[in-house]
């Protein structure tokens, strides 16, 4: 291994260790959690590798419903590929629902290992540290991502409009009167953009206000 190699052991997990809090939701189950879109995920792999299943994914998938099949579990384990090596990831998962066969146990299952295998080499690091529990951490994101998005496309410091209203409903319960301050400015800046959303932006965004009650 060169010495670049080795001083930069850290460089993709710096890269992909931030989270957009607009693709979070908070979850008040099992004591509350921070819930990451999968699909963010993916895009996030996607542009620092390519395509899904171009240089990195899931490949020698193994399933196995006989060794726990008393309690209904089936037992996943598949190898993570990407370009910097591969590891194996195990995972389980109860295929039935009450006395049927929950038919997206296979997605629900390959999708949790995919996640799996990302958090490892750092992906939404922030979230697993639990820096998503602190409101100020969700606040600087917010705003970090704001200013990005404002450099990248010589735009006002302001995140697309869609992705900025879900920032704000997905931490309307856990946010103080700071934070909400802070919202009512960028919803002002919002109302002006409405006009150049898409039909299909609104209907995620109407989808994603129904979800988020």
């Amino acid at each position: 291994m060169s010495n670049d190699s080795k001083n930069n052991t850290m460089e993709l997990w710096s890269q992909v260790c931030k989270t957009n809090p607009a693709f979070t939701k908070r979850v008040n189950q099992r004591g509350g959690f921070t819930a990451i879109c999968a699909q963010s995920q993916i895009m996030e792999a996607t542009r620092q590798w390519g395509s899904y299943g171009s240089s990195w994914g899931l490949r020698e998938v193994n399933m196995d419903f006989e060794t726990l099949r008393k309690s209904n579990t089936c037992l996943y384990a598949a190898e993570f590929y990407y370009p910097g090596g591969s590891f194996v990831v195990n995972n389980a998962i109860q295929y039935l629902n009450g006395d049927r066969i929950d038919d997206d146990f296979a997605k629900k299952v390959e999708t949790d290992t995919l996640t799996k295998a990302l958090s490892r080499l750092g992906f939404n690091a922030d979230v697993f540290l639990g820096f998503f529990d602190d409101q100020r951490y969700i606040k600087e994101r917010i705003t970090e991502v704001a200013e990005a998005a404002s450099q990248n496309n010589n735009e006002p410091a302001i995140e697309d409009p869609v992705a900025t209203i879900k920032a704000i409903i997905q931490q309307k319960n856990r946010t103080n009167e700071e934070f909400f301050q802070w919202a009512s400015q960028k919803v002002d800046c919002l109302i002006q953009s409405f006009d150049d959303l898409s039909n299909d932006q609104l209907q995620s965004l109407a989808y994603h206000m129904e979800n988020s009650k």
